[in-house]
């Protein structure tokens, strides 16, 4: 039984194509609706869905792209997990929570964004994802991610926020750990984020040295050049001492 819908509702969908568009009069995806469809690439589904049930696209381990729905409030448990092939995934605005292994084991997913309304993050809804290089949310989810997301969060969010006005509150929690911050930043070589820390002065001058060093030794020209620029830009307004510019690192 490959397909099987009862009303608006989505109960199984065991078809063997690698693009999958699911039938626009759907508003609700069943629990394992897609689980272990293990052809689908990519995934479209209708302007008019609501919500989409516990591990409906579970093992999906080849979907790559999911078109997701702007209406979409309610996603359950373990939605997306162990989808090792998704890239990028946007929640539209109105959802509230990330459930449990909402998206545990998608270890290709390189972009993840939450929306504003998101109040809640659940136990393990966001592990083992080792190459998300964009997280953005709001700072107050942060104590809910794992250790190892806090960086690209941080990142990410200067990256948001570079042209934007002072945050206090804001810039404080993100430095108290500045330094590991901003090895993270110059080892994935964030421009925008570096640019962040210099707009807002948290890296001090007797610092810069360091850090322009430890951008040539990462291969991070262009912030490498960027520190430079920095630090000729404050010896001209003398907040620097004259000695600390005798030292040349790509001498």
């Amino acid at each position: 039984m490959p397909r099987l819908i009862v009303g608006q509702t989505l109960i199984n969908f065991d078809e063997g194509s690698a693009v999958i568009t699911v039938p626009t009069y759907i508003r609700s995806v069943a629990d394992r609706a897609f689980f272990e469809n293990g052809s689908v690439e990519i995934m479209k589904l209708p302007p008019g869905l609501t919500d989409i049930g516990d591990e409906a696209f579970r093992f999906c381990f080849r979907m790559r792209e999911i078109e997701m729905p702007s209406r979409v409030r309610t996603f359950g448990r373990g939605v997306f997990r162990d989808c090792h092939a998704l890239e990028s995934l946007t929640l539209p605005e109105g959802v509230k929570t990330v459930d449990r292994e909402m998206l545990a084991g998608c270890h290709s997913l390189r972009v993840l964004r939450l929306p504003s309304t998101v109040k809640t993050v659940e136990k393990d809804a966001l592990v083992d994802l080792e190459s998300v290089e964009v997280l953005s949310a709001a700072p107050e989810l942060y104590a809910e991610f794992p250790e190892e997301l806090l960086p690209v969060a941080w990142i990410t969010y200067m990256e948001e926020h570079a042209g934007n006005g002072e945050d206090e509150e804001t810039e404080r929690t993100a430095c108290e750990d500045l330094a590991s911050l901003t090895e993270e930043i110059i080892r994935r070589r964030r421009i925008g984020a570096m640019k962040y820390l210099l707009r807002r002065n948290l890296l001090e001058g007797e610092d810069l040295a360091p850090w322009i060093e430890r951008a040539a030794a990462e291969g991070s020209s262009d912030i490498a050049a960027m520190l430079l620029e920095e630090q000729e830009e404050r010896r001209r307004q003398g907040s620097l001492a004259e000695e600390e510019f005798d030292w040349d690192p790509f001498a």
